[in-house]
């Protein structure tokens, strides 16, 4: 693919269509949706936020190519926020095919809204960044803010269960179950998903310098 501002266009129209038209599925349709969490409920899941960074980023970036079409790049900052919230969406599409899929099923985890959440968002950032966007400068440095969503919703996830103690279902607040052997080994989960979302970071960063 070479890269164009019509194809970054095209991308970032999608994400951000695709986010909307995704929460819409699981407001007005929960019944499709085979996950516990939908709707506002929903909010408190890094899936549904991450897939909403991404949409926000899609349409700032819609904006931007569509005003500067004479550009040959995206600005530094707006490029470093591609890279995160593609990050941060790849991390779900990874946690969910490599760990929940095989646990719970990838029907339920491909249901309803989570279709796009879980699988077409996620394969779209990494894409978009990838082949589509025009980045006059990544240095590896920035692969490091990819960490920064994962580091944030840990650090609240975390310090609402020191908090508020762990609960119990349905009205748990460790609604992943990162506490079931423990708050130490929480951390290390967590600590091992922050890693996961700099190494994507780091690939998409690689795939992207050798396209031309």
């Amino acid at each position: 693919m070479k890269r164009s501002n019509t194809a970054a266009i095209t991308f970032n129209a999608a994400i951000f269509g695709m986010t909307v038209f995704g929460y819409l599925i699981s407001v007005f349709f929960p019944q499709q949706n085979r996950l516990p969490a939908t709707g506002a409920l929903g909010l408190r899941y890094f899936t549904t936020l991450s897939n909403f960074f991404a949409g926000a980023v899609a349409l700032i970036t819609l904006i931007y190519l569509i005003r500067h079409r004479e550009k040959t790049g995206l600005p530094v900052a707006l490029a470093r926020l591609k890279l995160i919230s593609a990050s941060s969406v790849m991390v779900t599409f990874f946690v969910v095919v490599a760990f929940l899929g095989p646990v719970y099923g990838f029907e339920k985890l491909y249901a309803g809204s989570n279709f796009f959440f879980h699988l077409v968002i996620p394969l779209a950032a990494m894409a978009d960044y990838c082949f589509a966007e025009k980045v006059e400068n990544n240095p590896f440095r920035d692969t490091a803010f990819a960490t920064i969503p994962v580091l944030l919703y840990g650090a609240g996830y975390l310090t609402n269960i020191a908090i508020n103690g762990v609960g119990v279902w349905p009205d748990t607040n460790d609604w992943y179950g990162f506490t079931t052997w423990g708050m130490p080994m929480a951390f290390v989960i967590f600590g091992g998903i922050t890693f996961i979302s700099w190494i994507m970071a780091v690939i998409m960063r690689g795939i992207h310098r050798i396209i031309p």
